[in-house]
């Protein structure tokens, strides 16, 4: 028996020597831990690509996502969130280098829910315009550690993860980037930028 197959033994659970039905039961175990992550991470995934611009290839990055997830299951870390997150936006990154005819991947998109108040949806979009030009005129890492943080509900040592940081750097950034935020929204009026159109 080989050294390699009796740690696998072991993690099994099974004193046999290697065989089908081994690799049968950790290839179901993976793929049953696979799913889990899938389901539980699936939106978080689809939510940070739509944030950013993604539209119409949000899905198609998320699944993207998910593919090199499961091609390098055994290197994601027991918290995948922030790995999913990272890989997910470095995907978007290369989608925009790769082919600028996409013009729409760097339009924020505020898309109110169907059936409801027509008044209401106006407010939102007052306030969301208000929040989106303040947002727009930090520097990017400072957008990049509001939205993992407000928006994704990452917590600062999973945020730093996906920014490649240390947990301290990024809590110090994230104290300067609201503070720098809340000024820009103090500041009467918050000024609106081209780049930033909301339908």
């Amino acid at each position: 028996m080989s050294r390699v197959s009796r740690p696998l033994q072991r993690a099994v659970g099974c004193n046999e020597p290697p065989g089908r039905d081994m690799c049968r039961v950790v290839r179901a175990d993976r793929a049953e831990r696979f799913e889990r992550c899938f389901d539980q991470h699936w939106p978080a995934v689809c939510r940070c690509l739509a944030r950013r611009g993604a539209g119409v290839l949000t899905e198609d990055l998320a699944s993207e996502v998910f593919s090199i997830a499961w091609r390098k299951w055994r290197r994601v870390p027991d918290d995948p969130l922030p790995w999913l997150l990272r890989t997910a936006i470095n995907l978007l990154a290369n989608a925009r280098r790769g082919d600028r005819r996409h013009a729409g991947l760097d339009r924020a998109q505020t898309i109110a829910a169907p059936h409801s108040d027509p008044h209401a949806v106006l407010v939102e979009r007052g306030d969301a315009r208000e929040l989106l030009g303040a947002l727009a005129t930090l520097p990017a890492f400072d957008r990049e550690a509001l939205i993992l943080t407000a928006w994704d509900q990452l917590t600062p040592a999973q945020a730093a993860e996906v920014c490649g940081c240390s947990a301290g750097t990024f809590r110090v950034r994230l104290h300067r980037a609201r503070a720098a935020l809340k000024a820009r929204l103090a500041a009467d009026p918050c000024p609106i930028p081209a780049e930033v159109p909301l339908s």
